[in-house]
């Protein structure tokens, strides 16, 4: 009888006779043989395994360096500059700027637009860049439009009573307060009238005023009960030019007398 023999297995291996297998060490592409050693050595080609990858790299980085638009430096020529320009989208003049001036105050509308489309090209912007920018300042003229013809509603309809209040020391019966307030407004208006202001006064309130009113109304009377300044060959120049203007009127405008 033979004798028995036991074979164990040597750790790390399965079954006893095959080693297990290490992670292969990592290889270098093999294009990369073709290098230079100062090349070769560089980072890079890690991000590179094939020389595909290189190649499909470098068509890329050409197709957005053409792309790329190159800012003229010191001591371009207007070629180069207006060049530059024209790739940005920058217009040749303001009236090539694209803006909406739908909703802009009359009053104000033509100016802001001449002086927006003038700042835009001096800036140098584009027509994308400025019609975002006149979107943003149209709307809030518009805004603010808005708002003040709501407020000098609003004053219109409390105006009475306001005026009312304001001769209520002066004219403590209301009979009377009443009859000098119908004359204030009528004074007022004759002012208005006269010297083509009602629409300029209407639209930024001064209408319903009262504190406005009575001292516009007050000079139209010291004018009207034979004392107004004289200008030149005896004419009795309009309230609003150099005509000599009542204390009350004065005292209003912030001004010495």
């Amino acid at each position: 009888m033979k004798p028995l023999r036991i074979f164990y297995e040597q750790e790390g291996t399965a079954g006893g006779t095959n080693p297990l297998p290490n992670d292969p060490a990592p290889t270098d592409a093999k294009y990369l043989s073709q290098l230079s050693p100062e090349l070769r050595d560089n980072p890079i080609w890690k991000d590179h395994p094939t020389l595909n990858d290189v190649a499909n790299s470098y068509i890329s980085t050409k197709e957005k360096l053409s792309k790329a638009i190159t800012i003229p430096g010191e001591g371009a020529t207007e070629e180069e500059v207006s060049a530059f320009r024209e790739r940005m989208g920058i217009p040749k003049a303001p009236d090539e700027y694209e803006i909406d001036t739908k909703g802009i105050p009359e009053s104000v509308g033509k100016q802001l637009e001449t002086l927006f489309r003038d700042n835009a090209l001096k800036s140098g912007l584009t027509k994308e860049q400025a019609k975002k920018q006149w979107d943003l300042i149209s709307g809030i003229v518009t805004k603010g439009d808005e708002a003040q013809k709501a407020q000098v509603e609003s004053q219109k309809k409390t105006f009475n009573a306001r005026l009312a209040t304001s001769l209520e020391k002066e004219f403590p019966v209301k009979t009377e307060r009443d009859e000098a307030a119908n004359e204030m407004l009528t004074l007022f208006n004759e002012h208005a009238e006269r010297t083509g202001l009602k629409d300029i006064y209407e639209s930024k309130g001064l209408s319903y005023d009262p504190s406005f009113v009575l001292a516009i109304a007050k000079d139209e009377k010291e004018h009207a009960s034979g004392s107004p300044a004289t200008g030149k060959n005896g004419t009795n120049p309009s309230v609003g030019t150099m005509g000599n203007y009542s204390k009350d009127f004065l005292e209003y405008a912030g001004q010495k007398r």
